[in-house]
Parts: structure tokens; C-alpha cells; sequence
């Protein structure tokens, strides 16, 4: 028979352990406290926050404080101990966004005006909102100070933003108000005597 393929394993067991982030990296609507740990016993941690590679000259020691997160962030972390192999560097990036926009009608269609009334969980952060179908930004479009009533068929689009954090998505909504359907009176059925109909069409609009 021909001779196998050479198998290769690499058993690093002198190797301190990564460090670990006490939060997911991830997109966060509101300030966050990460803090590191290490599985190997007695090792340092050295961390940075400038994008630049932790070593043991570089970065700072890590004292077990959290490390407070109040705008986007990239942490980078590695550990090493004397006598030891020094870990990897591992890196978190955690994004500080405003929440987006919540609004109290979902897109769809409406027999009457609707009074749309947006809130957003981020505080201090303020909303704007157009709507003609173009994009809303922290300089473009009304600012949002109470409800909007929304008495024809619009885009309507929305955006929350806050100095320091990132922008919130753009929350789109497709608002088509239709003519109310027209009313009989009488309403239909059979009757014993000629009638007189009147058709009406009653149209909420809110004020």
C-alpha cells in the first residue's frame, strides 16, 4: 500500500491564555464597563486603546478596574508571564450607537390621518425626520419635537443621533392614507317602499 499523508500537530503547552473581555464586542446603545481576565494564573495583562499592538513594552497593565466605554472603542489585549509563551492579542471593538427611532404606527395603509409619535431610548439624544423620501442626518431634516400628523401618502424617515456616539439607523416607514369608502344611507337590504340613498364619504383628517 502507498504511505499515508504526514500528520502535523503543534502542542504549545507552555502558552498563557488569551485574555477575555467580560462583554461581547459588539454595537451598544448605552455606556458600557468591560473588564479583562486571564485564565492563567499570576499572568499580566497589557492592553491598548489606540489601534496599536499591546506588548510588554507597549499599552497599559491591566488593574482590574473596568475600562468605561462611553463612545466607539477598540481594545486590543494580549497576557504573558515570565517563563511562558505570551498569548495572542485579541481585540474587541465596541460601538456606542443611539437607539434607533420607535414609532407607534408600522408602515401600511389608512382610511384617516395618523399622528405619528416617535421615541427613542438613548438619552439626551435628538431625532430629525423628513418626509419626502430623502435621508434625514444630524443636519438635515424638522427636529422631531412631538407628534406629526400625516395626512396624504408619505416616506417617512427618521434618524437619532447624540455628540460622541454613532448615528442610529434610519427608521423608514410607507404611509399611504386612502379615501375613506363611500357610506349608503340607507344601508343596503329590501324594503316594502321606494327609497331615497345618500351616498357620503366621511374623511378624518386630525387637527
Amino acid at each position: 500500500m502507498l504511505p499515508s499523508d504526514i500528520s502535523i500537530a503543534q502542542y504549545n503547552l507552555n502558552t498563557v491564555q488569551e485574555p477575555v473581555f467580560s462583554k461581547t464586542p459588539g454595537i451598544y446603545n448605552d455606556t458600557q464597563y468591560v473588564s479583562l481576565s486571564c485564565g492563567t494564573s499570576g499572568a499580566v495583562i497589557k492592553y491598548t486603546l489606540d489601534n496599536t499592538e499591546p506588548s510588554r513594552t507597549n499599552g497599559y497593565v491591566y488593574n482590574g478596574e473596568s475600562i468605561i466605554i462611553n463612545s466607539t472603542l477598540k481594545i486590543k489585549a494580549f497576557a504573558y508571564k515570565d517563563g511562558m509563551i505570551d498569548s495572542q492579542v485579541v481585540t474587541g471593538t465596541f460601538i456606542i450607537k443611539a437607539a434607533d427611532p420607535i414609532l407607534n404606527y408600522q408602515s401600511g395603509t389608512y382610511d384617516n390621518s395618523i399622528s405619528v409619535i416617535a421615541n427613542c431610548s438613548t438619552p439626551g439624544a435628538t431625532m430629525r425626520y423628513t418626509i419626502d423620501g430623502t435621508d434625514p442626518t444630524p443636519t438635515y431634516g424638522t427636529i422631531y419635537t412631538g407628534p406629526i400628523n400625516i395626512t396624504s401618502s408619505r416616506v417617512f424617515k427618521i434618524i437619532a443621533y447624540k455628540n460622541g456616539i454613532e448615528n442610529s439607523n434610519i427608521v423608514v416607514r410607507n404611509y399611504t392614507i386612502k379615501t375613506a369608502d363611500p357610506f349608503f344611507s340607507p344601508a343596503s337590504g329590501t324594503y316594502n317602499t321606494n327609497q331615497s340613498v345618500t351616498i357620503t364619504i366621511v374623511q378624518q383628517v386630525l387637527q
